[in-house]
């Protein structure tokens, strides 16, 4: 039993991605996995603080189907849930962004980018900023950053979109215990800047709403779903430093 731990604890370290492909190796100050979850520490190594740079690979990309852009079920230019449209150019009377984090039995798994961009347009560095149409919600980049982007004014504080118009102008497939092509219970933890502007959130609490889907997204906020185990806890989740202002 101890050396099946051992291996599984080598192959871990090997495998474990985080931002532009970056291997994350197993350290002597990786924290203890979350009480009775009966895997060893050794299989949670610490992930490296994410940094969310125009296009930066934030995690193991390409794990979703399509790898990059929305699923057949997502939006390909209608209006998604009677309140998301697809435009010729993006608004900037309201825009914020968020950080959504995805991470498969202890591993980072990079956000498709183009999501939100119907017959997008080619990549320079990593970054996509041409398509047919964007939805109000998008992601240019594997960073995991997505774009909150309305013609409208709306105060930057204020709460626009949910977390479920994500998912639906993506597309992907969700419930309790799957998320896209990853099988297992899902954890949910939300953090929120103290004040609007360029900053580092570092602080999760677990969502405890009636479903996790319902999370209002707020400038800065960053959102992470777990799925399967073994899983990180709050304070095991690393920071996210945001490069853009809002």
């Amino acid at each position: 039993m101890l050396r099946r731990y051992a291996a599984l604890a080598l192959l871990v370290g090997l495998v474990s991605c985080n931002g532009a492909g970056t291997s994350v190796p197993v350290t002597q100050n990786a924290q203890s996995a979350p009480a009775g979850m009966g895997f060893s520490p050794a299989l949670l190594p610490p992930m490296a603080p994410i940094r969310t740079e125009q296009g930066a690979i934030d995690g193991i990309d390409d794990r979703f189907v399509p790898p990059d852009g929305d699923t057949p079920t997502g939006g390909h230019g209608q209006t998604i849930d009677g309140k998301v449209p697809c435009l010729p150019t993006m608004g900037n009377a309201y825009h914020v962004h968020v950080f959504l984090g995805i991470v498969y039995r202890g591993q980072l798994m990079a956000v498709p980018d183009t999501i939100g961009m119907k017959e997008p347009g080619p990549e320079v560095d990593g970054f996509t900023n041409s398509a047919k149409c964007f939805y109000e919600i998008h992601t240019h980049d594997a960073s995991g950053i997505v774009h909150l982007e309305v013609a409208e004014p709306h105060p930057l504080s204020s709460v626009v979109f949910k977390l479920k118009h994500v998912l639906d102008v993506w597309g992907v497939q969700h419930g309790e215990k799957s998320f896209g092509p990853f099988k297992g219970k899902i954890h949910v933890y939300v953090g929120n800047p103290t004040a609007l502007g360029q900053t580092t959130v570092s602080a999760y609490a677990p969502f405890t709403g009636k479903h996790w889907t319902s999370i209002g997204l707020r400038s800065h906020e960053v959102i992470w779903i777990e799925i399967g185990k073994p899983y990180y806890n709050a304070a095991q989740l690393p920071p996210v430093t945001f490069y853009m202002e809002y």
